[in-house]
């Protein structure tokens, strides 16, 4: 699923707690849909979610977690890291990336660890980022109403 055809794609995301399901989609296939998971699924545990490619923000990440235990029902997330992820290329220092090429063939508490703080410090960063580029925009936005506008003041909207 990914975000294109809303109606069907809701309909979809709905029936993904249901025994048996499996469903993959884009952090944005299905936005406002309920997954009401299946009563016989919360008895062997409820919705499993597997992230892949962590998003820029970590709310993103946080909304798609929190679809395993809504209204505290059990469930449980597992989360997957390549450092040719995009977040990684991007945000991770060199030093960072070489440590989880090192320590990943291990695949010990300390590589879980470290990628965990890798990806908050690079979603920290993005989310730096992001607010930097909007008010840039929004102080060129300004700029050019104030300098280009044909309208006085009284009759801008």
């Amino acid at each position: 699923l990914n975000a294109v055809r809303h109606k069907d794609e809701s309909e979809i995301v709905a029936r993904a707690g249901k025994e048996g399901a499996v469903t993959i989609a884009t952090n944005m296939a299905g936005r406002g849909t309920d997954v009401k998971v299946a009563e016989a699924m919360l008895e062997l545990g409820g919705m499993h979610v597997i992230l892949v490619d962590p998003n820029f923000s970590g709310r993103i990440d946080r909304q798609l977690m929190g679809r395993t235990a809504r209204q505290g029902d059990p469930g449980s997330v597992r989360a997957y890291l390549s450092v040719d992820y995009e977040l990684v290329t991007r945000f991770f220092p060199k030093f960072m990336k070489k440590r989880l090429k090192l320590s990943s063939s291990a695949q010990s508490m300390g590589y879980q660890r470290l990628a965990r703080s890798a990806i908050r410090r690079a979603q920290k960063s993005s989310d730096r980022l992001g607010a930097t580029q909007r008010r840039s925009v929004l102080k060129m936005d300004t700029w050019v109403d104030e300098h280009l506008s044909f309208m006085p003041e009284s009759r801008r909207f």
